[in-house]
């Protein structure tokens, strides 16, 4: 997985849906940060849209404030502003935190 990050044995997927983005929809990065390239198949993923989240990350790359990023099943980074997740701007309990 990207950033020398990756979700810690045994982890158990949470599942949580895409919010608060309207028709812009959710970019998806390679890397948790915005300076990572975007991915562009989906571009985005559109208000609503039911994500696995397998772990995540705290960096200094903040959206709205908050610097928790997702690292999703899919392999793809999500910024966690954009998540229904328990917590805004600090990890989330029964979410694990991800390794190097």
């Amino acid at each position: 997985m990207s950033a020398g990050l990756q979700a810690p044995c045994g982890f158990v997927a949470g599942t949580y849906k895409v919010y608060g983005t309207g028709a812009d929809g959710l970019y998806q990065h390679t890397g948790p940060g915005t300076n990572y390239s975007t991915i562009t198949n989906p571009y985005t993923l559109a208000e609503g849209t039911v994500v696995y989240i397998a772990c995540q990350t705290m960096t200094s790359s903040t959206v709205n404030g908050s610097g928790i990023w997702d690292l999703l099943t899919n392999g793809n980074w999500v910024s966690d502003y954009y998540i229904n997740t328990p917590n805004v701007g600090a990890f989330s309990p029964g979410l694990s935190q991800c390794t190097t």
